[in-house]
């Protein structure tokens, strides 16, 4: 859904609900711990969501400047086929947040932006070999994140 109450204004929401399950579950060749039909999809949150807002303003003859902040949500995933429970992912809360200035000529834009700022460590991927190994490992993204960067059309 997007809402633009005024040119410079826009208001954005989305939500996503996933009601995926496992109906058959047949033998799997060399695959010693079995997949039940229990087990959730990996990657897959029940529930999902978003909303934000950007906001535009002209600066004379400089160009423009644009704000913008988003959240996004959602419920908890697995990061393993077999839902090792060390690789289960809980809710997730995002904050991401970027302000853009785009020069009048419209040759260059310069952002300076924070993706996750409120510093949320969760899984991103995963694997797991209790049986043979005893281990799972996990991979876990870098965090709060801040930038800069510069496009150049030409």
């Amino acid at each position: 859904l997007t809402f633009a109450p005024m040119d410079s204004l826009s208001l954005f929401a989305g939500v996503g609900y996933v009601d995926a399950e496992y109906t058959d579950i047949g033998v799997i060749p060399g695959v010693s711990v079995p997949i039940q039909e229990s087990y959730m999809f990996v990657n897959t949150p029940e529930w999902s969501g978003n909303l934000g807002a950007e906001y535009s303003m002209v600066l004379g003859d400089m160009g423009d400047l644009t704000l913008r902040a988003d959240y996004s949500y959602s419920s908890e995933v697995a990061n393993d086929a077999i839902n090792t429970p060390e690789l289960i992912e809980d809710d997730l809360d995002l904050v991401n947040l970027r302000a853009t200035f785009s020069h009048a000529s419209g040759m260059w834009d310069v952002s300076v932006y924070g993706n996750n700022v409120t510093d949320e460590v969760y899984l991103v991927s995963g694997n797991a070999d209790l049986v043979n190994t005893g281990f799972s490992v996990g991979n876990y993204t870098r965090g709060e994140e801040w930038g800069a960067s510069v496009t150049w059309r030409f």
